[in-house]
């Protein structure tokens, strides 16, 4: 792998967004929650922009392919963490997260073994992400939002997950039959 590979553009983004995974975890931790909604924003900006460089200026390398999901994931799993410490309704959100990120790791791997290879994210898991950072983003800079507030973003962001769990599953199927 050559040092260009590593220090691309879209790359540097992706270590930006792992940097900013523990500026948000700071944050949150010392109660700063306006900060730590700006870092998720800030997440969610490197992300669009580093797949949008990435294509449009032929700089995808298999190094982006793997860091990229990871920083996703990193900045998800510290979010539904945090936010489980406050609303304990958050849980069921954690546990689906986990399930489905186990479920499309597991898959991947064996998609490896078979030669097998998903071609990016799909749009449901776009979706699944974008609406994810938009509810987190809702629940930490408005702190103590009424229960029923709370609820709905909870409900809807476990319908749209549970919609990506579901199709990716249909895609990993359809991917790993022989």
């Amino acid at each position: 792998m050559s040092k260009k590979e590593v220090f691309s553009i879209p790359n540097i983004l992706c270590y930006i967004r792992f940097l900013l995974v523990f500026a948000f975890c700071y944050f949150y931790w010392h109660k700063q929650y306006g900060y730590s909604a700006v870092m998720i924003i800030l997440g969610g900006i490197s992300d669009c922009l580093d797949g949008q460089i990435a294509r449009r200026c032929n700089m995808v390398t298999e190094l982006g392919k793997i860091i990229d999901p990871l920083a996703d994931k990193a900045m998800q799993l510290a979010i539904v963490v945090a936010l489980c410490t406050h609303y304990p309704q958050m849980l069921i959100l954690f546990i689906l997260f986990v399930l489905k990120e186990g479920f499309q790791g597991i898959c991947c791997l064996i998609g490896l073994k078979k030669n097998k290879r998903l071609n990016g994210a799909k749009w449901y898991g776009k979706v699944a992400t974008a609406v994810f950072y938009v509810v987190t983003v809702i629940l930490i800079a408005f702190y103590d939002i009424p229960l029923w507030l709370l609820h709905a973003c909870t409900l809807i962001t476990f319908i749209v997950f549970m919609n990506a769990f579901v199709l990716y599953g249909v895609t990993f199927y359809r991917l790993l039959k022989d």
